[in-house]
């Protein structure tokens, strides 16, 4: 049975629109995290109810993502010569890499700064962001030294997902002809031992994530980020991780996974699987650990494992779930699902400034969460809706005038 492009997208839409709307959530509660202490708006932490909920996240989200796009690469290479799915990817990842990246990202840092006295106006900030544009060819921020040094320059913040994956989209057309070979392969509709195989290449993927990410772990610490040309940040030890999760959706569309509405064990198998691995890995983190240095290769390999393997059961769980849970949509799920690549882009330049707001209002944390949540979500889904969904002109007229309006009342 072959996947109709409507059979094929309804449910991994659902998957992609609400491993987006987590990412939301992810940032929405950062100011009141224990682990995340560099991020622009900061509250008295409560309790570790945020840290859970931001580990949990951060252990299925990216890998979901990566995956997901690596799922959809393909058929798109297979449509087009190389020409012209490169520049359909620089037009969908470049461009919105540079315009929202340049526009409106450095409203970001913009946050922090405005928290301290005589602050300067955000032209001028902007102005002094964009003269650190492309500056430095590589920024180490392992290095407490450099980090320091450079804690004012241009970042990409969360656009770091578009210059990465359009990386991987560049290397999948640079094996172009080996994907060739693949594709051309003839398919087969035999279902018999299917559900192993699925399991199987899960299996090396898991393993291949971990042995590459540990390895990278004894060199690097966890949360050591490089920029290279001020637009491509990487968190080192990540980097192998999702380009296996990136080629394992490769695997998946080639190999029709999910052709008869079906994946390997139930879903309550695949739930108590990645509660377990869950609380695994949670017991491996230790809150003194200084997690810009690099672990004892043992422990590196061991932390990278118990990573992989939760994952993975998480990919699983959701895989599962959603095909045969959230194979359809109504109309909410559709214009959400069609929105979700522009929530992703949009959601963080709103996030800060409704927390840098919220921080005089004495409303308990996790109500605060909850709304900042809600009312970013609905922010970014009207502004996909009614701008970025109409014609060109209108993109550039509303670009324009939303600039216009930052820098002239902020």
């Amino acid at each position: 049975m072959s996947i109709t492009p409507e059979h094929r997208l309804t449910f991994l839409d659902n998957l992609r629109c609400m491993t987006v709307l987590a990412v939301v959530l992810l940032h929405a509660a950062c100011p009141y995290s224990n682990m995340i202490v560099w991020w622009s708006v900061r509250e008295p932490a409560k309790g570790p109810l945020f840290d859970i909920l931001i580990t949990i996240l951060v252990i299925f989200v990216m890998p979901t993502l990566f995956f997901i796009s690596g799922y959809f690469a393909l058929p798109s290479l297979r449509r087009r010569t190389w020409a012209s799915f490169v520049l359909a990817k620089l037009k969908r990842l470049g461009l919105p890499l540079l315009v929202v990246g340049i526009l409106f990202v450095p409203i970001i840092p913009y946050v922090r700064v405005i928290q301290t006295p005589g602050h300067p106006g955000f032209l001028d900030f902007w102005l002094q962001q964009m003269a650190t544009l492309f500056r430095y060819p590589l920024v180490d921020y392992s290095i407490q030294e450099t980090a320091l040094a450079h804690m004012g320059d241009y970042s990409p913040w969360h656009l770091w997902y578009l210059s990465l994956l359009l990386v991987f989209m560049l290397v999948l057309v640079a094996t172009n002809a080996v994907w060739k070979i693949l594709i051309k392969t003839e398919e087969s509709n035999e279902n018999q031992g299917k559900e192993s195989r699925i399991v199987a290449c899960m299996g090396i993927a898991t393993l291949c994530a971990a042995l590459s990410s540990g390895a990278v772990n004894m060199i690097y610490g966890e949360m050591a980020w490089l920029q290279i040309e001020s637009l491509i940040l990487i968190q080192v030890i990540m980097v192998p991780f999702y380009l296996v999760m990136f080629t394992l959706g490769l695997a998946a569309n080639h190999r029709q996974w999910f052709a008869d509405d079906n994946f390997p064990g139930s879903t309550w198998k695949w739930l108590c699987a990645t509660i377990v691995l869950i609380l695994l890995f949670m017991g491996t983190m230790d809150p003194t650990e200084n997690f810009m240095l690099p672990r004892e290769p043992a422990h590196a390999l061991m932390v990278a494992a118990l990573h992989a393997l939760a994952s993975m059961s998480f990919l699983g769980l959701l895989l599962s779930f959603y095909i045969k849970r959230r194979n359809h949509a109504n109309r909410l799920d559709s214009s959400l699902a069609k929105s979700s690549y522009d929530i992703y882009i949009l959601h963080l330049p709103i996030i800060l400034p409704l927390q840098y707001l919220f921080m005089s209002i004495p409303f308990p944390p996790l109500a605060k969460v909850v709304l900042i949540f809600c009312l970013t979500t609905i922010l970014c889904w009207t502004i996909s809706r009614f701008v970025l969904h109409g014609n060109l002109l209108r993109k550039v007229v509303a670009t324009a005038l939303a600039f216009i309006l930052l820098v002239t009342l902020v």
